[in-house]
């Protein structure tokens, strides 16, 4: 890595680190306190502010599988106008603020050709090491509901730090499971700080007694052991039908059984809130569907929809899609569910100027973009069926491995929190809505490793040899 490239990943990791420990920070530092409120003071300049930067990046990254999601920030942004007189929209806040920091970072990391699986590797390596980190501290808060015996970390919600810990748990072994096989010294002892990191990260992931962020867990896992053609996502699913099983068998307990037993009974009052809640929030979308405004669900939802019990309306806002499509309606919801299914498909563009040196790879073969990241090389000739269009692995001096590696590695920790934001929310939370967008882009464009990739990289090797 240059000294450019190294520059630019301090930059943003500093970035990084100022979002995903913003409680801590704003708990132990009166400096980044009173900074805070004098940003939040000017809010009505804030998010403007977010919008231009977020308009440049799109200008260097645009393709039309970006339309559903620049929608979603412009009924975002009318919601924001028509309430910014009245209130401090924090949920506003969270959400430009998450989308314009992933799309920054893909661009920034872009901009270098040449040097981009490097740093997008180091990247999301310091990204594993500082939740590593944050594993190991938890905090004791005086007043904080859920003080106990469930981890925290440095936040203050078991479930952003179980949600969390997924995320790097997920992305550690991503990280491990596509570094090459014949590597130096130092690249072997980085794997080993990896296995060690991923280590802390799935003892966190369970003592945080988390249900949305083991179940995010376990669908990521099987979504990287699938895809990666790794024989372990046979025991996932094994594993998977034994927990139901396990759940199923605690359904009932009595209160003389032990706190860790009923976390696992799914009729207790924290399910049947949330249920209630999904139901409400259904019926609020169906009575308002262009949207309540940006922080009225709570109120309108304890006002006119009866929750079971006093402070039992908190329990829609665990649900980031209703929360979503309450305060902005189904056209936002709709447009948000559209751009995560375009993410998660291949969207193959040329990149400009494909005679420029980098982008003909040394067979040849023109070297296509996917999207916001990766690169594939496209044959020029047809292969044995007839089909010009065989994206070829061993043509790119090894950049296509790392970016299906990088890619896959990077939507299964994403696929982490699009569960736990069904079930425990942070959408709207700076810490794990900045970690999600990032994830989301970097994962966006680059296609998995499907089985046809892997056989005709195995009969490309196959035909080296002979």
């Amino acid at each position: 890595m240059t000294r450019v490239g190294g520059i630019t990943i301090a930059g943003l990791l500093a970035v990084l680190v100022r979002c995903l420990f913003e409680f801590i920070l704003h708990r132990q530092s009166a400096i980044f306190r009173g900074f805070e409120d004098d940003t939040l003071s000017v809010q009505w300049a804030v998010i403007p502010c977010l919008l231009v930067w977020l308009i440049t990046f799109l200008c260097f990254s645009f393709c039309l599988d970006d339309l559903p999601l620049i929608a979603l920030l412009l009924i975002a942004f009318g919601s924001y106008l028509t309430a910014a007189a009245s209130l401090q929209v924090s949920d506003a806040v969270a959400l430009f603020g998450g989308v314009t920091l992933g799309r920054g970072v893909v661009t920034i990391l872009n901009r270098t050709k040449q040097q981009r699986a490097i740093q997008i590797r180091a990247f999301l390596l310091a990204l594993v090491l500082m939740l590593a980190f944050a594993s190991c501290w938890h905090l004791e808060i005086p007043g904080n509901f859920y003080n106990g015996p469930r981890w925290m970390g440095l936040w203050n919600n078991p479930n952003d730090y179980g949600m969390l810990m997924g995320v790097g748990l997920l992305l550690a072994i991503g990280l491990l499971a596509g570094r090459k096989k014949t590597e130096r010294r130092l690249q072997k002892s980085v794997a080993v700080i990896q296995f060690i990191a991923a280590g802390m990260m799935a003892v966190g992931l369970l003592f945080s007694y988390s249900r949305g962020a083991w179940l995010g867990a376990a669908l990521g896992s099987f979504y990287l052991a699938k895809v990666c053609r790794m024989r372990a996502w046979r025991f996932l699913l094994l594993t998977m039908f034994v927990a139901a099983l396990v759940i199923w068998s605690s359904w009932g307990t009595g209160d003389s059984a032990s706190w860790r037993i009923k976390r696992l009974d799914l009729s207790r009052a924290s399910v049947t809130h949330r249920l209630e809640a999904w139901r409400a929030g259904f019926q609020i979308m169906l009575d308002h569907p262009f949207g309540v405004g940006w922080d009225n669900t709570v109120e309108i939802y304890r006002k006119n929809y009866s929750p079971p019990s006093p402070n039992a309306e908190l329990a829609i806002t665990t649900n980031d899609y209703l929360m979503l499509g309450t305060q902005l309606g189904w056209p936002a919801l709709i447009c948000f569910l559209t751009y995560l299914i375009l993410c998660f498909r291949p969207r193959p563009h040329p990149l400009p100027n494909p005679v420029e040196e980098g982008n003909i790879s040394p067979m040849g073969e023109e070297v296509y973009q996917m999207g916001t990241g990766g690169v594939r090389c496209r044959s020029a000739e047809p292969d044995a069926q007839g089909n010009a269009t065989l994206y070829r692995r061993s043509s790119c001096a090894g950049n296509c491995q790392s970016s299906d590696w990088l890619a896959t590695a990077c939507r299964a920790g994403a696929i982490v929190l699009i569960v736990g934001f069904w079930f425990d929310g942070g959408l709207f939370k700076l810490p794990t809505a900045a970690t999600f967008w990032i994830l989301l882009e970097l994962g966006a464009a680059t296609p998995p490793r499907t089985h046809a990739m892997k056989d005709s990289s195995a009969t490309e090797s196959h035909e080296g040899v002979s």
